[in-house]
């Protein structure tokens, strides 16, 4: 590859607006710009989600950005481990770094991409060679009606639309309360399926604001297994692994460990090697290339036991993916 392109400049912005899939709460997100020197231009972004951690997110790009200046943007990956050493004090295992880094990895590469022609499949190779490059989108929302026919319905509407399926937030804001009472829970689901078909995928995310203890967990999981349920998201706090193992034990469908951040990657690793070598299933890390928050991202399976942290993005995710295919999960 030629490096006679140059990053010329880097700038940061931050974005605040009401979200509908979350009944209006502010949601914020933060924007890279890297403009190389013969005008093409990268976009990146991170969903920082409160403004403090926005502030900090925009103030680590811009102080990165002095030193990235007159770079070869061909060379994101390198970039990419250069910050990660320079910010070993206060990138180890996670935090808002990762945001701010996150955002820039994904502006570099779609800059990469826009210089050389490339879409990112073709840079970072497809899984499958003879396939078509096309892959069916999830629909990831939130329910938050008091209506449960209603939400049945609305749901509904994606897959006729569609969508692969939906995975729907348990326990968010609005009057909808899913994730509070199994019989009632277990009921919405039953009327999912029997609406959406036999073949859509359904998949729940435990909000924050739930907390279910173990059996009770086990409990709604089986259910909702028979249900034809396809995963379970973050059934408990990232970390807690020996609960995620006895779920394990007792459930068949996939488990997400989303890594709210990448505290918990290394154990999580550990985790999914204890797994394999008691011949269990792995516990599945949420992939997301892509970090969108919870509106129109992509969530797709594509067949690793870890993938990506809540603030991380394809530089990263390498590794792993490379372990993964190592050990043929």
């Amino acid at each position: 590859m030629s490096t006679t392109h140059k990053i010329a400049r880097i700038t940061v912005h931050p974005v605040a607006y009401p979200e509908p899939n979350d009944c209006n709460a502010t949601r914020y997100l933060t924007f890279v710009r890297v403009e190389s020197a013969d005008g093409a231009v990268g976009w990146g972004e991170a969903i920082t989600q409160f403004p403090a951690s926005t502030r900090a997110t925009m103030a680590l790009v811009s102080s990165w950005a002095e030193e990235l200046i007159g770079k070869d943007p061909l060379q994101n990956i390198g970039i990419w481990h250069d910050i990660r050493k320079q910010t070993w004090w206060y990138s180890y295992r996670g935090g808002i770094a990762h945001f701010a880094l996150s955002a820039l990895d994904i502006a570099l590469w779609d800059l990469k991409g826009k210089l050389t022609g490339q879409s990112l499949a073709q840079m970072i190779g497809q899984r499958d060679a003879g396939a078509a490059g096309k892959l069916r989108v999830l629909a990831s929302t939130h329910a938050f009606h008091k209506d449960l026919d209603f939400e049945v319905e609305r749901h509904a509407r994606y897959v006729q639309d569609g969508y692969l399926g939906v995975k729907i937030g348990l326990g968010k804001r609005g009057e909808a309360r899913l994730g509070y009472e199994l019989e009632r829970d277990v009921a919405f689901v039953r009327k999912l399926r029997a609406t959406v078909g036999p073949d859509a995928w359904i998949m729940l995310d435990r909000g924050y604001a739930l907390s279910w203890t173990l059996d009770e967990t086990i409990r709604r999981v089986s259910a909702w297994q028979e249900l034809g349920l396809k995963w379970i998201e973050e059934p408990f706090e990232p970390g807690d692994f020996e609960h995620f193992r006895k779920l394990r034990a007792h459930t068949s469908c996939m488990i997400c460990d989303r890594l709210r951040c990448g505290a918990c990657r290394r154990d999580h690793r550990r985790a999914c090697d204890h797994q394999a070598r008691r011949g269990g299933r792995p516990l599945v890390q949420q992939p997301r290339l892509v970090e969108r928050g919870q509106h129109g991202c992509l969530h797709r399976p594509l067949g690793f036991d870890s993938l990506l942290p809540r603030a991380g993005t394809k530089t990263r995710a390498e590794p792993d993916a490379a372990r993964a295919r190592a050990r043929s999960v």
